[in-house]
């Protein structure tokens, strides 16, 4: 099962890479991009996508809410997923 995430209000792609929510959050692979970042607490992985609203992906049975959690309390922002009403408000092509 996949789920997206937003926050509100959005951060950026140069927010989260230039100050990230934890010391070692920021994973290096050679999968991330201009517009894609992996995100790791250790066990678990979430990617965050686009450059001005950032959509977070958790893919398959890799589900955390620490990752999650921390976005929202180092950037004072609130996690909206997929299902809320207010995801949709924040759009940003992700492709």
């Amino acid at each position: 099962m996949s789920v997206y995430f937003r926050t509100i209000p959005p951060i950026t792609m140069q927010q989260l890479r230039e100050n990230p929510p934890h010391q070692g959050m920021l994973h290096d692979t050679p999968e991330n991009t201009e517009t894609e970042q992996c995100l790791t607490d250790g066990k678990t992985y979430l990617w965050a996508f686009g450059s001005d609203v950032l959509t977070f992906g958790q893919f398959g049975s890799n589900q955390s809410a620490d990752i999650p959690a921390a976005l929202g309390e180092d950037y004072g922002v609130r996690i909206v997923n997929e299902w809320e009403d207010e995801f949709h408000a924040t759009s940003e092509a992700t492709d």
